[in-house]
């Protein structure tokens, strides 16, 4: 059952082998594109009594990118009019982000963030276009669906970064991709790669800093400043709490550094647009679009950096996947700030039915607690946010609150996602 899902699937049958198992199971786990391993426990060997020899841990196997493969690299660049590049992936560390966004930098290369990558690149590079995924910039996805040289470095270009396999082909016509990626099993797999470099993200960013590779002709300044103006959050005409105006009071409120949680959902889409993300790592939130994430990373990120701001953003029914985990950090003491964004309803599907199914509702409405009393009922500090001026003095109030501090905010369905409505959805 756990094959398809794991990258190795196992049974030990003998207990003297478990160190050998065991070892090699996290290195499995850690190396290539990280990922789980699953070890089943036979429930008599647990009772066995062995003499087995320890193993030393086995460090996480890495591969410095192909020398030809870097020189294949920089003379396609150099011949490039319109390159871009796209970060993404595992393996990020902030000095292989602050590396690329050097090398790129210097060549005047425009880098876009795959799906929730966006703490890859730091956030004031002058060459970051801004994030793909869902809702993202116009203009960034015209200028990938124009450029004749794609760039990938760690990510897979997944479904959800390429709105599902078109915004970037598998053939790609037209288009020279330059593939990087630390798993052998992931170049070529999906898309044909015109050049494919297996190596992590350390390396490849410090071999990359090495090529010779002149100023180029790529509009990264003009795709800065796109993203600087897709980012500000503008007043939003009939809306009682405006989620951009909520999310530009926490930037004028919270350090640069703070870490952002979340979970599944169309609430997101507000931080990931207009939320500068701050130095790696300032993004925990999951790709596979798994819901209740949002709290328990969160816990895990403040109990990881307690010298940083944590917040745990969550919509209703995505609270009300792992929303008892605020036990878990009132437990371990984890000083975190949760906005539960409340629209009474499972928003993304809601909005998937009104555009396939209009006014053909089934099964996306909540009934929903009073969230607010819900977190005092756990031991948390909490307060209800029904309108726009009323969030940035409950955040001011929350900030100077220590341990686990819950903000209710009660938003309207209507407005389903930054850019859109329930009623324009229906009108298409």
């Amino acid at each position: 059952m756990f094959a398809p899902l794991a990258k190795w699937a196992t049974r030990i049958e003998d207990a003297a082998r478990i160190p050998e198992y065991v070892a090699r199971a996290w290195n499995v786990a850690t190396s290539g594109r990280p990922g789980p391993v699953v070890i089943a426990l036979p429930e008599d060997m647990l009772c066995d009594v062995v003499e087995a020899v320890d193993r030393p841990p086995l460090p996480r196997i890495t591969q410095a990118p192909d020398r030809h493969a870097m020189q294949a690299m920089a003379a396609l660049i150099k011949q490039a009019d319109r390159p871009i590049a796209i970060v993404g992936g595992a393996g990020w560390t902030a000095a292989a982000g602050a590396a690329f966004a050097s090398f790129a930098e210097r060549i005047g290369l425009p880098v876009a963030s795959a799906f929730r990558r966006q703490d890859a690149l730091p956030a004031g590079s002058q060459v970051y276009a801004g994030n793909l995924g869902y809702g993202p910039n116009p203009k960034l996805v015209s200028r990938i669906k124009g450029a004749d040289l794609i760039l990938a470095v760690g990510a897979r270009l997944g479904e959800a970064t390429t709105d599902g396999y078109a915004l970037i082909t598998p053939d790609h016509p037209g288009q020279t991709l330059i593939h990087v990626h630390p798993d052998p099993n992931e170049l070529g797999r999906v898309y044909r790669a015109d050049v494919a470099i297996c190596a992590d993200m350390t390396s490849f960013t410090g071999a990359a800093a090495l090529e010779n590779i002149p100023p180029i002709r790529g509009g990264a300044a003009e795709a800065h400043a796109e993203w600087l103006d897709w980012s500000t959050p503008r007043p939003r005409e009939g809306v009682t709490l405006d989620l951009g105006q909520c999310v530009a009071a926490m930037r004028e409120a919270m350090p640069a550094d703070t870490i952002i949680c979340n979970g599944a959902g169309n609430f997101s889409s507000w931080w990931h647009r207009y939320w500068h993300y701050g130095p790696q790592p300032s993004q925990l939130a999951p790709t596979a679009g798994a819901m209740g994430y949002g709290v328990p990373a969160a816990v895990a990120g403040k109990l990881r950096a307690p010298e940083r701001q944590v917040v745990a953003l969550a919509g209703d029914g995505d609270f009300m996947m792992n929303g008892q985990e605020l036990a878990t950090a009132v437990q371990h003491n984890a000083d975190i700030l949760v906005l539960v964004i409340d629209n009474g309803a499972y928003g993304t599907i809601r909005m998937h039915q009104e555009r396939e199914y209009p006014a053909r509702l089934s099964g996306t409405n909540l009934h929903n607690p009073d969230f607010a009393a819900l977190g005092r009922a756990y031991g948390c500090w909490a307060e209800t946010v029904e309108r726009t001026e009323e969030f940035a003095p409950a955040l001011e109030r929350a900030l100077v609150e220590k341990g686990v501090r819950l903000l209710h905010l009660k938003t309207d369905v209507e407005f389903i996602t930054p850019g859109t409505t329930i009623s324009a959805i229906r009108d298409r």
